[in-house]
């Protein structure tokens, strides 16, 4: 029985899979299957298809790590049922309607695209810029960096990950500081976007080569069970999550919108999105018992049976059933924009975002019914616990 997650790695430009042997030893040596997805940086689709065949050659539950352009990757492939959480380190996570290169294209360019050569339909990356990629790494390690390399085709950037993983699954990301090859304020952008628990360090593009012990320490600590745990970064039996539901935060919301008939063209999936959308943003565990009881409903009425105090019936209301307290501030100004977000879409009328009304409303402790019983917070916790531990989480 498989009792530790698995780890599938996911290599970006230039640092091939071998970047993440500093991580993989230790981990091999608690007792993790470990694999790296070595993909030919021929195209996004192509290393997407590669990543998941490789989280079939390992146990399940698997958490995907994903380093500078292998976080587009782990973005598109986590989408898999089989995959538990994902760790963007120095990483690009880009949204459902972008690709690698769109939001880079918001941030001024890096020190290390002054030293690349595309030449015979590859990016090479020159040695006088390996400063720029891994300048906190002893001279032997930069050598054997450059040595190694991943070459990329020059449109891999043009294309879209193919999934938005981050969206539906926990999500950790590593920022580096004194990173001159991804933009450190952008990796916080993503960071940010996806409410993924966020670390700096003190770090070139490469910090599980320099850091790996920081790394390590830094990422889900039930991930790598013999490190002293981190308190609110994973959904352990200790974590924040449960900790929440304790207090009655029993973390399955129910969401229900009300708009005119025919305004979504897919109603099945605005529903999935917002359902999806609302867990994220909670933080709990993409397991059976959240996934199974986290809904959304959406309601077509007649244009006449809508109408503000103006008169106007051109509106569309979300309403968010929550278990008290579980959305602080952060939290709810991003499911009002990311529900919003979703409608317009699903809509496909920009012009709908003025004419959105999200509400949120908290639900009590214990009237939360499921099978034909009030649970509580309690009972929640225990049910949570329950499926996690058959996970071997």
């Amino acid at each position: 029985m498989q009792t530790k997650p698995s780890i599938v790695f996911c290599h970006g430009l230039w640092a091939d899979g071998s970047c993440f042997s500093k991580l993989i030893a230790p981990l091999q040596a608690e007792g993790h299957e470990c694999i790296t997805a070595q993909y030919g940086l021929n195209s996004t689709a192509e290393d997407v298809a590669l990543t998941k065949a490789a989280i079939g050659r390992v146990s399940g539950p698997v958490v995907l790590v994903g380093h500078s352009y292998g976080g587009t990757v782990i973005t598109g492939a986590g989408t898999d049922d089989r995959v538990a959480g994902l760790v963007y380190i120095n990483a690009l996570a880009p949204d459902a309607a972008e690709s690698s290169q769109t939001q880079q294209a918001n941030f001024p360019p890096t020190p290390v695209f002054a030293h690349i050569d595309v030449k015979d339909g590859r990016i090479w990356l020159l040695w006088d810029g390996i400063d720029d990629f891994a300048g906190d790494l002893p001279e032997r390690e930069k050598k054997l960096v450059w040595a190694t390399q991943g070459v990329p085709k020059p449109d891999l950037f043009d294309a879209k990950a193919g999934g938005t993983a981050w969206k539906s699954k926990p999500s950790w990301y590593i920022v580096g500081k004194k990173d001159r090859t991804v933009q450190p304020d952008l990796e916080r952008f993503f960071a940010k976007r996806m409410g993924a628990t966020t670390y700096e360090l003190d770090s070139s593009h490469v910090p599980m080569l320099s850091q790996p012990e920081r790394v390590l320490d830094v990422t889900p600590p039930k991930l790598f069970v013999n490190r002293p745990l981190q308190p609110d970064t994973f959904w352990s039996p200790t974590s924040k999550v449960n900790r929440a539901i304790k207090k009655g935060h029993h973390a399955m919301p129910m969401i229900d919108v009300y708009a005119a008939a025919g305004k979504f063209s897919d109603r099945h999936k605005l529903a999935q999105d917002l359902a999806n959308a609302v867990m994220k943003w909670e933080k709990v565990p993409p397991i059976n018992l959240f996934k199974k009881n986290t809904a959304a409903f959406v309601h077509e009425l007649s244009p006449d049976a809508i109408s503000n105090a103006a008169g106007d019936s051109d509106y569309v209301r979300v309403q968010v059933l929550t278990p008290v307290g579980v959305l602080n501030r952060e939290k709810q100004l991003g499911v009002v924009r990311e529900l919003t977000d979703l409608v317009v879409a699903a809509a496909n009328d920009p012009t709908l975002v003025d004419r959105t009304w999200v509400q949120i409303t908290e639900s009590p402790d214990g009237g939360w019914g499921i099978s034909g019983h009030a649970n509580t917070g309690e009972d929640i916790l225990a049910a949570a616990q329950s499926e996690l531990k058959k996970q071997g989480l």
